[in-house]
């Protein structure tokens, strides 16, 4: 819903919708953002997007800068800063060098010729992972990552639940820590007085509690093998189960309704053409950087290819597993086809797991004018047959 030129506007018809059917302060009810992630919710609690502090205040907000810079030592600046795709897009100009932290550009993110082109424009990359990614083939320095089963911290689920993570063995050979490497080098790159002198996740939480109202009364501890939800009061016993039960967040009754109009695509769609849009299949994760460099996963149809609905097939004569030619204006793959009633006429589906055949290749990187994600879901394609 997000992943559109529009998808800020999406998301407020759906609350447009929650609001008009009454379907909120109610156990059940509300909108759900179903997550990729185990952490998404807990990434965007702790401040990790570029225009708000921890707890969702705005960089702009001086009171809420003014409650972090005694703890954290210094104070943030006012101005927000940008997102992953809004730095490749300045990679090798106001952006010199990079440090890319478990995550796979190269392969992941939108319009990915032009991504790797900006990769090479860099003076310095250092990839921080577990795997040798097709980022890392871009890397000036590559430092071994933590593996899930090696860390401790805290995750934070949609429900708006904290829990804690153990683990279960310690990293190889001489590699580090995640959480050793940043506070290195978080100590390398400030000025005195900037504390990262954390002796354990334990330490991060309890700063956490610090800065972030809604986890003002949790510890980890309290989290135990259970779990903690926020908002938990300094001073509460528990956390609250149930938002806007008696009033939203304004502290009003009543909330308004979001006049939403119609946004075009940034992709026009001819009547030859195709609309692609990309997605994941259960067996991988994103760039599948974890699973498909397992020996033991074999590729399954329904991965790699491209599904296109019968009868779009044939008007274009392509048979189920002819080798296709798919191209946009940012460039062209080539991929099996794979005929199902599963896709609607008139859009085709490809995952983008795989650096070969890279369909990332063909997704447009417009920006959403509010929440900055690019429009992955609606990119014009022309589908040519290619038998091999």
């Amino acid at each position: 819903m997000s992943q559109h030129h529009c998808g800020t506007d999406n998301v407020h018809a759906l609350l447009n919708l929650a609001l008009l059917t009454g379907n909120v302060g109610e156990r059940g009810t509300g909108v759900n953002p179903l997550r990729g992630q185990n952490n998404v919710q807990g990434a965007g609690d702790v401040g990790a997007l570029p225009n708000v502090l921890p707890g969702y205040r705005s960089v702009g907000d001086a009171e809420a800068r003014d409650a972090v810079t005694d703890v954290w030592g210094f104070r943030p600046p006012a101005e927000p800063g940008l997102t992953e795709v809004e730095m490749t897009h300045a990679f090798g100009d106001s952006i010199r060098g990079a440090f890319v932290f478990g995550e796979n550009p190269a392969v992941t993110e939108p319009n990915a010729d032009r991504v790797r082109e900006r990769f090479d424009q860099l003076d310095c990359l250092v990839v921080l992972d577990l795997f040798e990614t097709e980022t890392a083939e871009y890397a000036d320095v590559i430092l071994p990552g933590s593996a899930w089963a090696e860390k401790a911290g805290t995750v934070t689920n949609t429900d708006r639940q904290v829990m804690r993570m153990r683990p279960n063995t310690d990293p190889p050979g001489d590699a580090r820590l995640d959480l050793e490497v940043l506070c290195e080098l978080g100590e390398r790159l400030t000025d005195d007085g900037v504390r990262f002198d954390y002796d354990g996740p334990e330490a991060v939480f309890e700063e956490l509690t610090e800065v972030l109202p809604q986890y003002a009364g949790m510890s980890y501890d309290g989290i135990g093998t259970g779990s903690q939800r926020w908002p938990f009061p300094a001073d509460a016993e528990e956390g609250i189960g149930v938002l806007h039960a008696e009033q939203f967040e304004s502290g009003r009754r009543t909330a308004d309704l979001r006049a939403v109009e119609h946004v075009d695509p940034v992709d026009p769609v001819a009547d030859d053409e195709l609309v692609l849009t990309t997605g994941r299949v259960l067996q991988h994760f994103n760039s599948g950087a974890l699973t498909r460099r397992s020996e033991t996963l074999v590729r399954m149809r329904g991965e790699d290819v491209l599904q296109i609905h019968p009868d779009d097939a044939e008007r274009r004569d392509i048979a189920d597993g002819d080798r296709v030619r798919v191209e946009s204006e940012r460039g062209s793959v080539t991929i099996e086809a794979d005929l199902t009633p599963a896709v609607r006429r008139g859009t085709v589906f490809a995952t983008f797991h795989y650096a070969d055949p890279l369909i990332n290749r063909l997704t447009g990187d417009t920006l959403d004018p509010v929440a900055k994600i690019p429009e992955y879901k609606h990119s014009a394609v022309t589908v040519e047959i290619r038998r091999e």
